[in-house]
């Protein structure tokens, strides 16, 4: 993310030329979306909003595995990840589902839901699942809640493993006073750096990010622009030139 001190809004980026520019976060490669990454991200996705349970009594039931989420993006990466092109159906007024009951299908999410990897595109994928399952960014704060206590250490652990700094609060207020947030700090900054490095499939929840400015210069690195190389098509976060006020 770059702003222009010499052009004004909305500049193409040949346009920005020999013009000093600051970067809201240090860039960063996006993560490889191999095997790891997409066994992560369906773990991530699984434990925080699959239903994935055995009730023994119902032979209907025996075997039973739901994803029911609002973000069309979650079941659409789903379905590509996991290879399994369940049908999709309305849960409820504002929610879509795939659900299974074959005995395959429930033993291939439990074995995936007990796969842990020690790879930093692990660590991506499964932040990224979590996030589009529990994860919230609103008034500055991005923010990871659940109430299982290995869930929450294993948040805690691939942020510590790909760099970020990221507090486990206290619990929170009311009904569900179970449940716990992990914040990661550093503000917009480590926030940019998070989606870049993770690449989350619900994109209103990184929304927040659009039209952000920044003014600290705790969080600007100026650089020269050297040279350009057309690289051809790519997904960025939120590249822009703006005019200094």
């Amino acid at each position: 993310m770059v702003s222009s001190r010499t052009y004004g809004p909305y500049r193409k980026t040949e346009q920005i030329g020999k013009a000093t520019i600051r970067f809201v976060s240090n860039p960063v490669m996006p993560p490889e979306v191999d095997d790891d990454y997409k066994l992560g991200w369906l773990n991530g996705m699984l434990r925080g909003d699959g239903c994935v349970k055995g009730y023994p009594n119902n032979p209907k039931t025996k075997y039973y595995f739901r994803l029911a989420v609002k973000d069309h993006e979650i079941l659409e990466r789903f379905r590509e990840y996991s290879q399994h092109n369940l049908k999709e159906y309305a849960f409820s007024e504002n929610i879509k589902a795939v659900q299974s009951q074959k005995k395959s299908m429930f033993l291939a999410m439990k074995e995936i839901m007990n796969t842990w990897h020690q790879t930093p595109n692990f660590w991506k994928g499964f932040l990224a699942g979590i996030f589009d399952a529990e994860g919230s960014l609103s008034e500055d704060s991005l923010r990871i809640a659940n109430k299982n206590p290995t869930v929450l250490h294993d948040v805690e652990e691939a942020y510590k493993s790909l760099g970020f700094n990221a507090i486990l609060e206290s619990f929170t207020k009311g009904n569900n006073n179970d449940v716990r947030s992990i914040r990661l700090m550093g503000g917009l900054m480590e926030h940019v750096r998070f989606f870049a490095l993770t690449t989350p499939a619900v994109s209103r929840k990184r929304n927040y990010l659009l039209g952000r400015t920044t003014h600290s210069p705790h969080y600007e690195t100026r650089a020269k622009v050297l040279s350009t190389t057309d690289c051809g098509l790519t997904d960025e976060i939120g590249r822009a030139s703006c005019r200094e006020r």
